[in-house]
Order: structure tokens, then C-alpha cells, then sequence
């Protein structure tokens, strides 16, 4: 939906988009059984939904039939991936741990990052010793949803520096900004193994940047130290390189 729209537009469109992911489900469920097509409609739904809880900003109401809709189409998304579309149960543990963070539940965006992260294969991760590895039975779309999982992170952590920084607690925002970067830059890396530019990565981009734009001259340079010890601790692949920013 285009934030160029006005809410109430947003939500006629998002009517019909509701309206055509359940007509998808429907058919994908009983008359041509596509599980990979029907795993997908029930991810679209889900963040058909969380866009609608979005729109809805002052309505709780509203918001709490809409949060209850999404969590089951993501829940019922993972039902159908099983073993064979794992990487389809990994993008709506994400969608779910960003639906979370819209309505400020911060401690279940968490726990469906960890679930995502958790049945991703090792192989796709960065680590002490090695980039991700490069193989032909490699599904790319895993690291997409990585990246915005640790997207997400920085962002949870961005918010709960402008916190601190209202009560001057300096420690915390040190600390806080450090472990942003750190999130960041692994996000953008992970992007970067999927592809140069594509939807999501240009969200993220324009998020970090957003934030980052925020932040005066000695916040910067502990955003600078966080992104040195990312690098630090994942052999300084030439993925990590978020001082593009600065």
C-alpha cells in the first residue's frame, strides 16, 4: 500500500486485497490444491491484515480483531509450509515479529525473531569463520527474511535508545546505538546476498537512513564503533560495509 495514499484509500485497497487473498485460499484449499500457492495467499492475508492495524492507528478496538486475523493467517501459513517450504515459515515468523513491533508488543516481535532465526539453516548465516555458503540447493529468499528479521532488531533497540536518550542516560545510549549498528550492518549484508536493490532492501535502507539522520556527531561515532565490531566479529566480509552512510 502507498504511504502516498490517504488512510482511508489505503483501506478501500487493502478491502479488496483481503478480498481477493481469501478467494485465493479458498480455491488453493478445495479446488486446485497448490500448497505452495496457498502457504503464500495466507502470508499475503496476514500482512493484508497487519497493514490494516496500521491504518487503523486510534481504533483498539479494531486493531485487536485485526492483530487476531493476521496472527492466524501467519499461524495457519506455517501450518501448511511444514518441512518443504520452510523458508515460507521463516517469512511469516518475520511478517508476525513486525506486526508485533507495529502494536508496540515488543517482547512477541522478539520471540517470533528468535522462532524465524531458529530454523533457518546455519549455512545461510554469517559467522566468526565464514560468509554464508554458496550452493546450488541454497534458497536465497532466507536471507531477504534475515535481513529484515535484524532490521527489526535495530529498530526495537533504535527505539529503546530515543528512551534513554530522553532520561540522558548516556551509558545505555552508547550501548544501545552500538548493538543497533551491529543489527544494521548484518541486515544490509544479509540484502546484499539476495541482491543489489530490490523492494525490501530500499525499505530498509530508507529506514536505517532515517534514523540514522537523527543522531548528532557522538551518537554517530558510537554507530561507527558498532558497525567496526560487526565486522570485527564476522572476518570483516565485504558484505558488512554500512560506513556508505556516512
Amino acid at each position: 500500500v502507498s504511504d502516498l495514499l490517504t488512510d482511508e484509500q489505503s483501506v478501500t485497497n487493502l478491502e479488496f486485497a483481503q478480498q481477493y487473498a481469501l478467494e485465493a485460499i479458498e480455491i488453493f484449499t478445495n479446488t486446485v490444491k497448490e500448497r505452495l500457492i496457498l502457504v503464500e495467499s495466507y502470508i499475503e492475508l496476514g500482512c493484508i491484515y497487519r497493514e490494516m492495524v496500521r491504518r487503523n492507528k486510534n481504533d483498539k478496538a479494531i486493531i485487536n480483531v485485526f492483530v487476531d486475523r493476521s496472527v492466524s493467517a501467519f499461524e495457519a501459513a506455517v501450518k501448511n509450509a511444514k518441512a518443504e517450504f520452510t523458508y515460507l515459515s521463516v517469512e511469516a515468523f518475520v511478517n508476525e515479529a513486525w506486526l508485533y513491533y507495529f502494536v508496540e508488543n515488543l517482547e512477541n516481535a522478539q520471540k517470533m525473531v528468535d522462532q524465524a532465526l531458529q530454523i533457518v539453516d546455519t549455512r545461510y548465516f554469517f559467522t566468526a569463520e565464514r560468509s554464508p555458503l554458496l550452493a546450488d540447493d541454497l534458497i536465497p529468499w532466507f536471507w531477504v527474511q534475515i535481513g529484515k528479521a535484524y532490521l527489526l532488531l535495530g529498530k526495537i533497540n533504535f527505539d529503546k535508545y530515543e528512551l534513554e536518550i530522553r532520561q540522558n542516560n548516556l551509558y545505555e545510549v552508547e550501548k544501545l546505538l552500538k548493538e543497533t549498528a551491529h543489527y544494521w550492518t548484518l541486515s544490509l549484508a544479509y540484502n546484499e546476498r539476495y541482491g543489489k536493490s530490490f523492494r525490501d532492501s530500499s525499505t530498509g535502507r530508507r529506514e536505517i537512513y532515517n534514523c540514522l539522520g537523527k543522531l548528532n556527531s557522538q551518537e554517530i561515532s558510537w554507530v561507527k564503533e558498532g558497525i567496526l565490531i560487526a565486522r570485527q566479529d564476522y572476518h570483516d566480509a565485504p558484505e558488512l560495509r554500512m560506513f556508505e552512510y556516512f
